[in-house]
């Protein structure tokens, strides 16, 4: 999950607490914890785990941005079609670094 960072008067950062926890399902050992203590949870809006996607609910946490804001749709779709071309680059990287390995050459940069 995420941690709720605020900015003291004097400066001075502190985290306000976990706010939400990703991916609520057996095999996320914080959720697991958080059930084992009897937190309330509430599972509808998904998580990495579970169809972690652009429908997912996404908030703003830009500066001035009003606290449980929903990010724009739009700046979501813009950050995943970003992911979705890291991950091409990396996969590609992957590819032809195994390559390099199986033959004993020095990775690719």
């Amino acid at each position: 999950g995420r941690v709720f960072s605020s900015t003291l008067s004097n400066g001075e950062v502190v985290d306000l607490g976990a706010s939400f926890i990703h991916g609520c399902s057996v095999y996320n050992s914080v959720y697991r914890a958080a059930a084992s203590l009897g937190a309330l949870v509430d599972r509808r809006e998904g998580g990495y785990s579970r169809a972690w996607s652009e429908r997912c609910a996404f908030y703003d946490t830009s500066r001035g941005a009003t606290p449980g804001a929903r990010a724009q749709p739009r700046a979501v779709g813009r950050a995943f079609e970003l992911l979705r071309r890291v991950r091409v680059l990396l996969e590609a990287y992957v590819a032809k670094l195994a390559v390099a390995l199986a033959h004993g050459l020095p990775p690719p940069p």
